[in-house]
Order: C-alpha cells, then structure tokens, then sequence
C-alpha cells in the first residue's frame, strides 16, 4: 500500500515539474509574405513564457536572401550571436536575460516565387532546465517579385527603330511630293512662238475651230454662188 502511494506522489511530482517547465507553443513567423527586391522582412520567434536563454537554426536560400547581420538581433537578451554552419544555415544563440521574442531581418535579393525560411534544433531554457517547446508552423515562403521594367539598351534601340521608321516615313512623303513636282513638270509642254519667245500649250478642247472654219468658207462660198445667180436672172 505504502509502495502505491509513493509512486502516486512519486508520478505527481514529476508531471507537476514538467507542466511547470514546458512551453505550450513556440512560434515562427514572418512580418511580410509578399516583397520586392531590397525589401527588408523580420523574422520572429516567440514562446508562450518568458524564456532564459534560445538556440536554433534557420535553413534559408542564399541567392534570394541576405542575412543583414547580429547587429540587427532584436532582443531583450544580453548576449545574442549567430554564426554560418554550413551555406544557407545559420545557427543562432541567446542567453543572459529574460524574454519571450527574437527577431532576425534579412534582404531580399531576386525575384522568387516562394523563398523557403526553415527553423529547426530549437531549445529553450528556464532555471537551466530544456523546456519541452512545440513549434507551430516550422517554415514560411515569402515571394519576391519585382515589376519588369526594360533595360536602357533595349530602350535605346526602340527609340532608335522608332526614329529610323519616322525618318523612313518622311523620306517616302518628299519623294512622293517630288515625284509629284516632276511629273507636274514632264507634264506641261513648252512650244515657241513666231518671235521666239517661249509659250505654254493651251489646253486641247476638240476640232471645233477647223470645223467651225470649214462652216464658213462654206457658207460664203454659197452666198457669193446664189448671188451670182441672182445677178444673172
């Protein structure tokens, strides 16, 4: 009997320690989802309590983002440091004060479609002992996407495709007018004059004048014929 209840007491005591130092739930998340390039996200780790002391690892892509450095930890611990263990892993440690809240902040720097942020190997310590942390959501994809805006050569070479077609436009307009001015000029006969002088040809409006001419010799040649028949009665 004796036996029973010391391991009652025995199984409290233990889940009594353990309730007061785990942690419900660590949290991973970041302050922006969707960015540019040189834009600046803040990535926060918080616990459900106060803390004395963090260590983890971010797993993050190098050609997309820039790690800007310890001095932009933000934390109220006295000590924080990190240091590359391998590329695109870096291993963070904090310790020497009380506190529930780290922040990291990296750059972006090309466009990605879902720039993968990873945390992994947590601890947490209170009264040097490991807490039991539970982190929610252990990653996070932030896009980087940038307008897509053409080079200044490519530009260059538009304005000058561009210049070159409104030259090529204007040329054909003169020669056209040219060709106009010549064809006017090709057009108008010159002919001379009994003295000369140097006359244009008068626009053609049919025979009516030989006809009209022809009319009246006509006309004379019958009256002086009927006339002198008169004459002779």
């Amino acid at each position: 009997m004796k036996k029973t209840i010391l391991g009652v007491i025995a199984i409290a005591i233990i889940l009594v320690g353990v309730l007061a130092t785990s942690v419900n739930a660590a949290t991973f998340e970041t302050d922006k989802e969707n960015v540019k390039i040189g834009d600046i996200v803040t990535l926060t780790v918080t616990t459900s309590e106060p803390v004395e002391s963090m260590q983890f690892e971010i797993d993050y892509e190098t050609d997309k983002f820039e790690y800007l450095g310890d001095d932009n930890i933000g934390t109220a611990f006295g000590v924080a440091k990190s240091n590359s263990i391998t590329n695109g892993t870096l291993r963070v440690s904090a310790y020497d004060g009380t506190t529930t809240t780290l922040t990291l902040k990296f750059k972006a720097l090309k466009n990605a479609e879902g720039a993968r942020f990873a945390i992994e190997n947590t601890e947490f310590g209170k009264d040097d002992v490991a807490l039991d942390d539970k982190i929610v959501t252990s990653t996070i994809f932030i896009k980087v996407a940038d307008p897509v805006i053409p080079d200044d050569d490519n530009k260059g070479d538009n304005d000058q495709e561009n210049n070159n077609q409104g030259n090529n436009e204007g040329t054909g307009n003169e020669n056209q007018e040219q060709n106009k001015q010549e064809t006017g000029a090709t057009n108008t006969e010159e002919y001379t004059n009994d003295e000369g002088e140097k006359i244009k040809k008068l626009p053609q409006t049919g025979s009516i004048m030989p006809v009209a001419t022809f009319g009246v010799v006509m006309l004379g040649i019958a009256f002086v014929g009927g006339y002198k028949m008169i004459k002779n009665k």
